[in-house]
């Protein structure tokens, strides 16, 4: 997790933890999740996703229901 800023680590650390274990690449994690779950301001966590997106970290899936956060492959690895 090279060049990322604080919060940014936060983010996606509090994301790859709160991950299913046994299906890690599935995501049901939206903004407001991330937003509750690390008390980030929902405004100031959507730039740091926007952040992490243009870093290939994550990326948004529309999946009918809502938008949600993945995991980009390249970085699976990160996954404990």
């Amino acid at each position: 997790m090279e060049n990322l800023t604080k919060l940014e680590r936060l983010l996606l650390t509090t994301y790859i933890s709160h991950l299913d274990k046994d299906e890690p690449t599935y995501s049901n994690m939206d903004a407001d999740d991330l937003a509750y779950l690390t008390k980030i301001d929902i405004k100031i966590l959507r730039g740091v996703i926007g952040s992490l997106i243009k870093k290939d970290y994550i990326y948004i899936l529309n999946v009918g229901c809502g938008d949600f956060i993945y995991l980009e492959e390249k970085h699976y690895n990160l996954i404990n």
